[in-house]
């Protein structure tokens, strides 16, 4: 949760990007 939180302030970015860019993390090592 920190480490979001982190990232969030770091990028400027909401939550829902964040899950957004980490699902698509996750499927991109997925394959």
């Amino acid at each position: 949760p920190q480490g979001l939180k982190l990232i969030e302030l770091a990028t400027g970015v909401t939550k829902e990007e964040v899950i957004a860019n980490t699902e698509a993390a996750l499927d991109v090592s997925a394959v």
